[in-house]
């Protein structure tokens, strides 16, 4: 009757742990679901984490039957990269035959070392791949009285230390940019044959971690692209207008000093001497016309970036509604084209295109290939990426790219065909921001 009440009563045992086991995977299944949206956000790169866990461990001995005991642990996380990072944590735990037998129990701690491993570097749902060493303190405890024990009572409350070799695995499941439930499994395989006080074995020990917790990640947000286009906009901002200073020997000196009205021109000279004294005079004139255009063009030069500035800022703005990575891509090609790396801008947007042909933004790629080849002075190639923009049948970037193909045929030498898409700019998109700055161009070629 004993034999059977026991029986009876690990059955209720394995039924309620079955009924725990599913309850937690509906939970795990929910969590995972309601927190995908979460990295539709800006990307957060933390440093370093810390949390805590909670579970089950089984020791794997030579007891023949084994059950589960409670465990725990707190850790450091210091995260490498994205898909690595390496682990600290410190935990105690028990092993024994089970909450029935306990025939023994076996206290446990542990000091271990992981590396982990991610095999997806973003998204809710992370898993990795474990592996790592540690150092345990363990103390066998017979029971008292003893219920047919297997181990040696003289081993009792003797405290001894070893070695544990660990392999297993988890899933961090992100509930917010800083915040991730954990769940890991491993085996720990030890050097020693005494985790069950019984040294009669021919193979070591060991036993198996299940564990629940919590990560809270902390860390520097890396700098947005709205800040580093305002780092660019100030640096360019910040470096001076180079004007190459005009070397002037004393006649010259006399000669501005006559225009300025400073000296009095001397009325006894001689008319060949003021026959000279005039061409040097007109020189001046042409030479100061000059460096006013000079000054001029650096002007509408400076106008041209703050109106950059502007157009990058606006398509940062559209991007709120895009895919995360999509629009990490696409801020790194602006980074890149504010920074002047042509070439790298180039490919993100060129790759970006090809894989994702019909996203809304697509022609935009094909726009900033173009605006790219412009400031490399590949006018030719930045013609062929502007004229891409219209095999679209929507595009953000039809005025832009307007706009550009005029400039480009303007930096050829075809001023007709230039003065042509100012023109169409200005009747076919009444409506844009551009307008202004077509006619000045016309007016500047004409």
């Amino acid at each position: 009757m004993r034999q059977l009440s026991s029986h009876m009563t690990m059955l209720r045992q394995e039924k309620k742990m079955s009924k725990r086991i599913s309850v937690f995977v509906i939970v795990m299944a929910a969590v995972v679901f309601t927190s995908s949206e979460v990295f539709a956000q800006e990307e957060y790169k933390p440093t370093l984490g810390i949390g805590f866990n909670g579970g089950i461990q089984k020791p794997f001995c030579d007891v023949l039957h084994t059950g589960l005991s409670l465990a725990g642990e707190g850790f450091m996380r210091f995260l490498i990269s994205d898909g690595f990072n390496v682990r600290l944590g410190v935990g105690y735990g028990e092993l024994s035959d089970g909450f029935s037998y306990r025939t023994f129990h076996t206290t446990v701690f542990n000091a271990d070392l992981k590396a982990h491993l991610y095999l997806v570097k973003s998204g809710a749902f992370r898993p990795y791949a474990a592996l790592g060493f540690g150092a345990i303190n363990y103390t066998y405890h017979p029971e008292d009285p003893p219920k047919t024990p297997i181990g040696d009572p003289a081993l009792g409350g003797k405290a001894f230390w070893d070695v544990a070799f660990i392999a297993g695995g988890g899933a961090d499941i992100m509930l917010s940019r800083k915040i991730a439930l954990t769940a890991s499994a491993d085996y720990r395989h030890t050097t020693t044959d005494g985790l069950d006080g019984a040294l009669q074995g021919t193979s070591k020990d060991g036993f198996l971690t299940a564990r629940l917790g919590l990560v809270f990640f902390s860390g520097q947000k890396p700098k947005s692209e709205q800040e580093l286009l305002a780092e660019a906009a100030r640096r360019s901002a910040a470096e001076p207008a180079v004007v190459t200073p005009v070397e002037t020997d004393d006649e010259t000196a006399d000669i501005l000093a006559l225009l300025m009205g400073t000296k009095t021109q001397p009325t006894t000279e001689a008319p060949a001497a003021a026959s000279d004294l005039q061409k040097r005079v007109d020189e001046l004139k042409k030479l100061i016309n000059s460096k006013e255009q000079e000054i001029a063009t650096m002007q509408n030069d400076l106008s041209a970036k703050d109106t950059k500035i502007l157009d990058l800022q606006r398509e940062l703005d559209q991007l709120g509604a895009f895919t995360r990575d999509f629009s990490s891509a696409y801020r790194e090609g602006l980074r890149l084209y504010s920074l002047r790396q042509h070439d790298k801008s180039i490919a993100i947007f060129r790759n970006l295109r090809e894989n994702n042909p019909r996203h809304k933004l697509a022609s935009n790629c094909i726009y900033w290939i173009g605006e790219n080849y412009f400031l490399k002075r590949d006018y030719v190639s930045a013609i062929e990426a502007l004229n891409a923009v219209f095999n679209y049948d929507f595009s953000y970037k039809t005025d832009d790219a307007t706009l550009m193909l005029g400039r480009c045929y303007n930096k050829l030498g075809q001023n007709d065909r230039a003065i042509a898409y100012f023109q169409e700019l200005i009747t076919k998109y009444p409506d844009s921001e551009y307008i202004a700055k077509a006619r000045q161009w016309i007016e500047r070629i004409q």
